[in-house]
């Protein structure tokens, strides 16, 4: 969010602050239940995994997870769904299944010869209700600099 200031989640004015630089393919940095995360949205495709991928010093190649606000917006990110225990979500459980045809390719990794895309519905309600105003995925990954410790 620039400037130094801290984002409150609880603040209807700065989560919609927080959208906006979303959507304008801006990068976010935002608590999670776990670690402090690094984001944009999904529909800032390529461009924004890259910039990602820069700030955190990644190398290509590693894939990223897609935070959702919901169960059933992470069953459409897949094809198939897979099974899993939907019952930890919302919560700190990322899952893994077969990728939905149209997600960009950087993101996803693979089991053998099928892409793959990690999803975490978070159980924080903040970051879920950021989500919702987004209307859509967040691309996400832990805020640290590559092979630095995650903060917390």
């Amino acid at each position: 969010m620039g400037g130094g200031g801290e984002l409150s989640f609880a603040d209807d004015a700065a989560l919609d602050a927080a959208v906006a630089v979303l959507r304008a393919g801006g990068l976010l940095v935002y608590p999670t239940e776990t670690v402090y995360g690094i984001g944009t949205a999904l529909s800032a495709g390529e461009a924004g995994i890259e910039a990602v991928r820069r700030a955190k010093g990644s190398p290509p190649g590693r894939p990223f997870l897609l935070l959702v606000a919901s169960v059933t917006e992470a069953l459409a990110l897949w094809d198939p769904s897979p099974a899993g225990p939907f019952h930890l979500w919302p919560g700190p459980v990322t899952l893994v299944g077969p990728a939905r045809a149209g997600l960009p390719p950087s993101l996803l990794g693979r089991e053998g010869d099928v892409p793959t895309v990690s999803v975490r519905v978070p159980g924080d309600e903040r970051l879920r209700e950021l989500l919702r105003r987004l209307g859509e995925p967040l691309l996400s990954t832990s805020a640290n600099p590559a092979a630095a410790a995650p903060p917390a």
